[in-house]
């Protein structure tokens, strides 16, 4: 199933691993960088494939975070769940706007992150932070 819907991470079996980025214009890089390191440590590798869709996820959801989801000045957090059939990213931010798929305007740059990631995630959601203030977006994709 695609598309966005809440959903609790209650399934993850493997070590969470969670790291806050600076929003910024290193916060995606940095946090694919993050990720791949984290994963490079498990026993179940992940397929050359779906580590490549991954990283595009990862960049498209702190990318968003950064642009629309943060004041300036603050940070994005990264968490990295893992089972043995998909890996799990939840970036947070601090504003309670919700994602959501628009319409292309082709005579505007940008749209399409969200687009993106529906197509490479089994599946993706929003929900509120359980601490502080602001959103989850998450997105699952298998190995």
């Amino acid at each position: 199933m695609t598309g966005w819907r809440e959903k609790a991470a209650t399934d993850a079996s493997g070590p969470p691993g969670r790291a806050r980025f600076a929003s910024d214009s290193r916060a995606a890089g940095d946090a694919r960088q993050y990720t791949r390191d984290l994963l490079a440590k498990e026993d179940t590798p992940m397929a050359t494939d779906r580590l490549d869709a991954l990283m595009v996820v990862v960049s498209e959801l702190i990318t968003n975070a950064h642009l629309h989801g943060s004041v300036s000045g603050g940070t994005v957090e990264l968490s990295v769940l893992t089972t043995d059939d998909w890996v799990r990213v939840e970036v947070a931010d601090s504003r309670w706007e919700r994602p959501h798929l628009a319409p292309l305007d082709p005579s505007k740059p940008g749209g399409l992150g969200l687009f993106i990631v529906e197509a490479l995630a089994t599946q993706w959601g929003v929900r509120d932070r359980t601490q502080g203030r602001g959103k989850v977006v998450w997105a699952e994709v298998a190995r």
